[in-house]
Parts: structure tokens; sequence; C-alpha cells
């Protein structure tokens, strides 16, 4: 499986619009040729045509500017279904650490548990990922994967996913 392959299946299903699918793989270049050679590899084609979002597996920098960043990968796979504004990480080791967003005009907290200071809480992520669902039948699925690093969240319908795993071996949960 090649990038450019993948795009004209996620085409077929409707995941991707042909324009999407040109944007993305004339900015790769030849890489559009690359073999998709495991999970991982069709994880991050997947980001790169903003049907799925990562989480970051290694330190950050900014821990705020992490999850700013994360969220707007995941409104990104909407279309603009979901916006995403005003992020605040507000961390306090007595109360709790919590994520502030407004999404779509409506304040989102999700609580947090950060056990290091510069990694994104991956259970915290899961656990709240529902709340990015654009409400119109996608709903984000983590992908499953044998090593850890960063997670990956696929945006699909339950006929989207089932052909990522039938098709692509890509575990879904």
């Amino acid at each position: 499986m090649t990038y450019a392959a993948l795009a004209e299946r996620l085409i077929s299903l409707g995941m991707i619009s042909v324009d999407t699918a040109h944007n993305v793989l004339t900015d790769m270049g030849d890489r559009q040729h690359d073999k998709l050679d495991d999970e991982e590899d069709l994880s991050y084609a997947l980001v790169d045509f903003e049907v799925a979002f990562a989480a970051y597996g290694d330190s950050v920098d900014d821990l705020e500017g992490a999850y700013h960043s994360m969220l707007l990968d995941a409104a990104a796979c909407s279309g603009g279904t979901v916006v995403i504004d005003d992020v605040e990480l507000t961390i306090d080791p007595e109360q709790g650490d919590v994520l502030r967003f407004v999404r779509n005009g409506s304040t989102v907290e999700w609580t947090l548990d950060h056990q290091w200071d510069r990694y994104v809480d991956h259970m915290g992520i899961l656990s709240h990922v529902d709340a990015l669902n654009p409400g119109d039948g996608r709903v984000f699925r983590s992908v499953e994967l044998d090593e850890p690093g960063d997670n990956f969240y696929v945006l699909a319908t339950d006929e989207q996913a089932l052909v990522l795993t039938n098709e692509f071996g890509l575990r879904l949960d």
C-alpha cells in the first residue's frame, strides 16, 4: 500500500475529497509512492490526510501547546464541523490538572493526570476524545499499536472503520 493507493481508497470511502488527496499527494512529491509498511506508517498517513490525529508520545517542551496543537488537528479532521478555541491547561497538584477549551462555542473541561510534566496524558485523552466527535456519525477511534509512542485517533463511521480494519489491518478500538 502506498500513499497514492490509500488516497484512492479514502476518496472511495468518502473520508477525503479529490482535492484533499491531490493537495496532500502534491505536497509529498515522490514520497506518494512510498510503501506504508505497518500500522504506524498507515496511522501517520491518515494524519497527513487529516482523517486522524496524533497525541505525542515523546516529551514536549510546552504541554499546553501540545494539547492546543492536538485539539486543532482533531478539529481539522472534522472538516470544519468542530471548531476549537481558547485552549488553557491548568496544572494544580492539589486540585488536579484541567484542560479547558471552547468547542463550537461551549466550554469543555477535561480532568487529566500528568504523572510526568513533559508528557501528555494518554489515558485522559482516550477517556475524553468523544467530546471531539462531530456528531454526524463519525467518531474518533483509537488505533491499537504494538509499540509505545504516539497514540492515534481516526475519525470514521462504523462502515469506514470496518473497511480500514478489514482491508488495511488497522486495529481500531
